[in-house]
């Protein structure tokens, strides 16, 4: 309220824990409300295997679409990428892997199994073909996912409610009893009890998420399901950036940093139009094309395998072009866009400094 006396038009950033809150802060004059533990169960929920596999959008920029697909009860098990030919198919381009926690540039010998997670780029209708292509729809014969929630307050609650977007049935465990929203489908105690992890149905949950908010409670738990349950998908959420390698050494599938996906949002307030962070830690970003790889393909650039990014969109001044060919030239004076860690857009920038300007 302080700073909107001051100034009427600057953008103010807060984030909110109610809707009590929310409404405060939107007559205080707050510009943009983020509320993380609604987007962090959001991003949970996303990450649930499931009979239908289809690829589910994590970010736009203009009409350039990031989704996010697994290998999961699709024809694309057993594998190599390249196999795949999903180009081909569908028209998207996989841009990414996660490897450990990693995002990293697609090798075409890389091997696809149930728990791969990639990164695909293309049109809207590009992705809506890859559904329709690679797609799975559920039959009466597929093993019916469900999931147990480890941790029943505002993240896990969120997480519940996106689970039920998606119609996947669940169940949570809650410490407190205060803080169960759903007790029909709630179980109070401690999650490292096994008797209690059998009432909740762990032995035949497909997916545990464990969504407190202490990073060694998390790893404790991750380490004990993996002993119990060593086939299901184990995804936790983690307070400190600093532990997600830490989690993924002790078993997690996936790992998603609470801090990191506040910061990215935030970040993306700040860059504007031109540049996406998202929550994953995945940077899609725009660059004029350096003079040294002017006129060059995209095969000869060799942009992946020196800084771990993908280019994904070329602009030449006349279309825009997101239907990439190894032998695509990159134009002088043209506009590319690219996708990649963190670290890798900071790879790029530094080794083309003297010939780029982020825009």
């Amino acid at each position: 309220f302080s700073v909107r006396e001051t100034n009427e038009k600057i953008p103010i950033i807060a984030t909110a824990r109610s809707s009590a809150a929310r409404d405060a802060l939107e007559l205080a004059g707050v510009s943009e409300i983020l509320s993380l533990e609604e987007i962090m169960g959001q991003a949970l929920a996303r990450r649930v295997v499931d009979a239908g596999s289809c690829a589910q959008i994590i970010g736009r920029l203009e009409e350039l679409v990031i989704a996010e697909a697994t290998g999961y009860n699709t024809n694309l098990v057993g594998k190599s990428v390249a196999e795949c030919n999903m180009r081909a198919q569908s028209g998207v381009t996989v841009v990414g892997v996660w490897q450990h926690g990693k995002l990293v540039p697609p090798d075409p010998s890389t091997n696809i199994d149930e728990h791969t997670f990639f990164i695909l780029s293309g049109t809207q209708q590009q992705i809506d073909t890859y559904n329709e292509v690679f797609g799975q729809i559920r039959s009466e014969d597929d093993i019916k996912p469900s999931v147990l929630i480890i941790g029943g307050s505002r993240v896990g609650s969120a997480t519940a409610r996106a689970l039920n977007e998606r119609e996947i049935p669940w169940t949570i465990i809650e410490k407190e009893a205060d803080r169960i929203l759903y007790p029909e489908r709630s179980f109070v105690g401690d999650a490292s009890e096994f008797d209690l992890l059998v009432k909740a149905g762990m032995h035949r949950a497909t997916t545990i998420i464990i969504t407190t908010h202490d990073d060694d409670t998390n790893t404790f738990l991750t380490i004990f399901y993996r002993k119990l349950r060593p086939k299901a998908q184990l995804i936790s959420r983690c307070t400190h950036e600093a532990n997600v390698s830490r989690l993924h050494r002790a078993g997690a599938d996936l790992v998603l940093s609470y801090a990191d996906m506040g910061a990215n949002m935030i970040f993306n307030e700040l860059k504007g139009k031109e540049n996406l962070l998202l929550a994953e830690g995945v940077s899609v970003f725009s660059s004029p094309v350096p003079r040294a790889l002017a006129g060059m393909t995209l095969a000869e650039s060799s942009v992946p395998s020196q800084t771990g990014c993908s280019i994904v969109a070329i602009d030449d001044g006349e279309h825009h072009h997101t239907d990439l060919k190894p032998d695509t030239l990159l134009p002088e004076g043209g506009t590319m866009t690219l996708i990649g860690s963190i670290e890798a857009e900071e790879k790029f920038l530094a080794k083309f400094a003297d010939q780029t300007a982020t825009l």
